[in-house]
């Protein structure tokens, strides 16, 4: 547990039924939140979600398994090996939402609402600089069709990112009286 939510939980005295002992179990006390939007709407959200993220892997592997000459220079491939760490953190929060129950912690709250909207603009930003990159390597150098998978790529992540953005606002939570 976090520092940040230790003030979330407090500890009950339980009898364990296996062996008669007596443990210390963390109970979570905070606050419950439910997303704003039910229904068809919040479901068609989880699986926007869950489609553009598993888009956005495909497209980042794909990148990885082809030894194009673009993925030699540092400008184009630097940018793209740095979207392992927001893709990874994107696709928590993605397992996160479509395991949701009705009512979320705290804890998941924020990496759901919170931190979609970090992942998908360190994605963009990311994706945006790999693009540029693939762009000036066109200009410099001779382009081959390995590298247009690069370049795919990069659009594809830019693009998910981007709708990821727009749509961060159905995942809205409000707090439950």
């Amino acid at each position: 547990m976090r520092k940040k939510y230790l003030s979330d939980y407090a500890l009950e005295e339980r009898t364990d039924a296996e062996t008669g002992k007596l443990q210390r179990v963390p109970v979570y006390r905070g606050k419950y939140y439910v997303f704003c939007r039910q229904g068809k709407e919040l479901k068609r959200l989880r699986f926007l979600f869950a489609g553009l993220t598993a888009l956005c892997a495909l497209a980042f592997l794909s990148a990885l398994m082809v030894n194009a000459p673009c993925g030699h220079r540092w400008y184009v491939m630097f940018p793209l090996a740095l979207m392992i760490f927001p893709l990874f953190f994107q696709a928590e929060s993605c397992l996160l939402l479509l395991t949701a129950k009705e009512k979320l912690e705290r804890s998941t709250r924020d990496k759901i609402e919170h931190r979609t909207v970090i992942t998908s603009s360190v994605l963009a930003l990311f994706s945006f600089f790999s693009l540029a990159g693939h762009v000036v390597s066109m200009i410099l150098y001779q382009e081959t069709l390995r590298d247009i998978v690069y370049l795919v790529a990069a659009v594809v992540i830019l693009a998910s990112s981007f709708v990821m953005i727009t749509a961060r606002k159905g995942l809205k939570t409000e707090e439950v009286p």
